[in-house]
This record gives structure tokens, sequence and C-alpha cells, in this order.
């Protein structure tokens, strides 16, 4: 009987043993698993990150492939911050064709509402004859540009050969190309 009861104790052993085995087996198992699996996570997480951002990159292509034509249009209307030097320039040139006295004072920039436009506050004075004040006042309503003139001051000589203006037109420029 003694010999049974070592060879159940010893069968006893083997088991438990085998069973303490199998179960940090089986522990070992969930942490393997279970420290792919966040590494898994973290890869489909990078690839769909990778592919949204692939996606916006080919959506943002194509939306500026898309409106070209009106963005062309669109800079001809409003003037850009590398395109106002430009501008003054082409005022200053038409002014002095037309035989004026042309200064420009100041130029202020002015924050609106819309997060995409900003307007340009420009201070000009200039004198001549009667005819060329009024061409250029006309050359300033009707430029190509959004714009409008905020404030006009009109002073003629004592002798009415010279006319004197100050004047302030406001122009919409974009804030990005």
């Amino acid at each position: 009987m003694k010999k049974t009861v070592n060879t159940t104790k010893l069968s006893f052993f083997m088991a438990f043993s085998f069973m303490v085995l199998g179960a940090l087996s089986v522990v070992g198992l969930i942490y393997v698993i279970e420290n792919n699996a966040v590494k898994l996570r973290d890869r489909v997480q990078a690839i769909a990150t990778d592919k949204a951002q692939e996606e916006e990159r080919y959506e943002t292509e194509r939306l500026l492939e898309e409106t070209q034509d009106e963005r062309a249009a669109l800079s001809y209307f409003v003037l850009t911050e590398g395109s106002v030097i430009n501008f003054i320039t082409d005022i200053e040139k038409i002014a002095a064709s037309l035989g004026l006295e042309f200064n420009t004072q100041t130029i202020t920039p002015e924050e609106t509402k819309d997060k995409n436009f900003d307007e340009l506050s420009m201070k000009f004075s200039f004198s001549g004859t009667q005819s060329s004040v009024e061409k250029m006042i006309s050359v300033f309503e009707t430029i190509p540009h959004h714009s409008y003139i905020r404030e006009l001051n009109l002073r003629q000589n004592e002798n009415g050969a010279q006319w004197s203006v100050d004047m302030t037109l406001v122009v919409t420029i974009a804030t990005h190309d």
C-alpha cells in the first residue's frame, strides 16, 4: 500500500506540475497575444492614418486642378499681398501719363471678418488739371479689382487751373495665393 501511496503522490505531483506548467503556458500565450494585439492595433491605426492622409492629399490635388480656372479669374479681381506693389506702380504710371503730381501717402492693412480676405487702405494725393484729375478718379472707380473709394476730397486753387485730390482707396486682398 505504501507503494500505491507513493505512486499516487507521484502522479498527483506530476499532474499538478503539468497543470501549473499548462496554466503558465496559457498565461504566457495570453500575454504574447495581447502584446501582439496592441502592436497590430497600432499598425492598423498607422495604416488608416496614412490612407486618410493620402486620400486628403489626392482630394486637395483634385480640388486644385478643378478650381484652377476659377482661382485665375479671382486673381484678376482680387489682389494678393505680392501683387500690391505692382498695382501701386501701375497706378503711379497712369498718373504720370496723365501729367499728375502723384503721391502715395500711406498703405494700411485692415482685417476683415472673412479669413480669406483682408483690405488695404491706401491714401493718395494728386494734383493737376481738371480733366486729368477727373480721368484719374475715373481710373480709380473702374479698376478691375474689388475696391471702393472710402474718402474723396477735391480742392480747386484760386485761379481754377489746378485741382488737388486727397483720397482713400480700399482694395480687397487675398490672404493666401
